[in-house]
């Protein structure tokens, strides 16, 4: 008998029949997946519009965030614009180089955010940038501000993944990119447990730069080709090394006329009250430290501060004057934006959400301005940067709040260890300022594909 023939050509036929319901199969339940979440969000919609107009950090803007109402500016005619998406104020912040980047290369730009104080960062710059409020994740909302930006590419910080605006943008062409990619191995557990409405969203992203190793490693868990990963230190970074080159000053010491300065930023309320009496001991102790406190939501200053009152710790807002005849120790700032400022020659800086399971918030901002860096156990957002501070002695990890306080004496007793420390850091933060340019040039390509023809480029 005839030995069996392979790779025949009805054999590859039936490959390529089954191959075809394969990708029938895939679409159909793609298709099925979004329609369950619009369902979903569908019922989810009489309680997310009372809580955009009533809660603090989110309130404002609803009509664009159902797709009506969008400013002139914001349409991008015969030129799409490249469209810059970050949930919060620090992600805006982070996202700027590459944004004033596009800019100088005659890009047109429009950018988005999810709360408050991100609208006021950016409508607070020097040029303003086309702001909206980013649309509900509805596909009739967001198809809305689609048709009416027509983004050429879609720029998103950290992981901002949203099932119906993904679809959206991949049923347009639109490419999609996540840069500062952050993906915790708890969030990486929740998306797979969902695999069947994110998996293709995630295999639909053009190019995800992620922050570190493991974070590239479970972006490819996740459904995104290893092809498409890339690594670099984030964006934010970028505008801290000339802050840490112009301002050279030491840490104050105590002198005279110049007494230390404690800086706790983005501090949480938990925080604020597990470390509070601590506070009041150094106090008590340093005759004239001065306390500084940024809370990481600037709407949660009366609380923090009737928290310090009852604490029986005096203190005031930055933007008030203080007392006649009394001047507190503890100063509470109530603005955005001048947290880096006030870093600048403290003796030492707490960074917030670190002591309580919040991820930590922006460890390097302190270290630019050769600041000796202190924070708690919990830094899954900043992981990377955390260890590098430390492998360079540059950071003390403070477990609770009594050994908050043992640290901070220390620093205050010892006239070398701060010093060292903040130099050291101030290194580390120069090291991470290259990340906005390697990010701008992994972009570069797609800023060039997607540009529609006969434009300028």
């Amino acid at each position: 008998m005839a030995p069996r023939r392979t790779g025949s050509i009805p054999d590859l036929g039936r490959a390529t029949g089954l191959w075809r319901l394969r990708l029938r199969a895939r679409s159909i339940g793609e298709q099925a997946a979004i329609l369950l979440y619009d369902a979903l969000s569908w019922l989810l919609l009489p309680v997310l519009l009372p809580l955009l107009g009533w809660h603090p950090r989110l309130r404002g803007g609803l009509a664009q965030r159902l797709g009506c109402g969008l400013p002139r500016t914001l349409v991008g005619g015969e030129r799409q614009p490249v469209w810059f998406h970050g949930a919060s104020a620090g992600d805006l912040k982070a996202l700027l180089p590459l944004l004033a980047h596009a800019r100088a290369s005659g890009l047109p730009v429009v950018a988005s955010c999810w709360t408050r104080s991100a609208a006021e960062f950016l409508r607070a710059q020097g040029d303003p940038v086309p702001l909206l409020r980013a649309p509900l994740d509805l596909r009739w909302a967001v198809g809305r501000v689609l048709e009416a930006v027509a983004p050429r590419l879609v720029v998103a910080e950290g992981l901002e993944l949203w099932p119906a605006w993904s679809a959206a943008c991949a049923a347009r062409g639109i490419p999609c990119v996540i840069v500062n990619g952050r993906l915790s191995p708890r969030s990486l557990r929740w998306y797979r447990r969902f695999g069947w409405l994110f998996r293709p969203r995630f295999a639909d992203l053009r190019l995800v730069v992620a922050a570190t190793p493991g974070d590239a490693e479970r972006f490819a868990a996740a459904g995104v080709p290893a092809e498409r990963l890339q690594l670099s230190s984030s964006s934010k970074y970028a505008a801290l090394e000339p802050l840490a080159r112009a301002d050279p000053r030491p840490p104050r010491s105590g002198s005279a006329s110049d007494p230390p300065r404690l800086v706790l930023g983005s501090l949480h309320l938990a925080e604020a009250r597990q470390v509070l009496p601590e506070l009041l001991r150094l106090l008590q102790r340093w005759p004239r430290l001065v306390i500084e406190i940024a809370p990481r939501y600037v709407h949660q200053t009366r609380r923090l501060l009737r928290l310090l009152q009852r604490g029986g710790v005096a203190s005031r807002r930055v933007s008030q004057r203080p007392p006649a005849g009394l001047v507190p120790r503890v100063i509470v700032h109530d603005t955005m934006g001048a947290l880096a400022q006030t870093y600048a020659g403290a003796v030492a800086a707490f960074v917030g959400g670190s002591l309580v399971p919040h991820g930590g918030h922006n460890l390097i901002e302190p270290a630019a301005r050769g600041v000796a860096v202190l924070h708690g156990p919990h830094v899954e957002h900043c992981r990377a940067e955390a260890a590098l501070l430390a492998e360079r002695d540059a950071s003390f990890m403070v477990g609770d709040a009594s050994q908050f306080g043992q640290t901070v004496d220390r620093l205050l007793a010892d006239p070398t260890l701060a010093p060292q420390a903040g130099r050291a850091a101030r290194r580390v933060a120069e090291e991470l300022a290259t990340g906005a340019e390697r990010i701008t040039l992994l972009l570069a390509p797609l800023l060039i594909e997607s540009a529609p023809t006969g434009s300028a480029r």
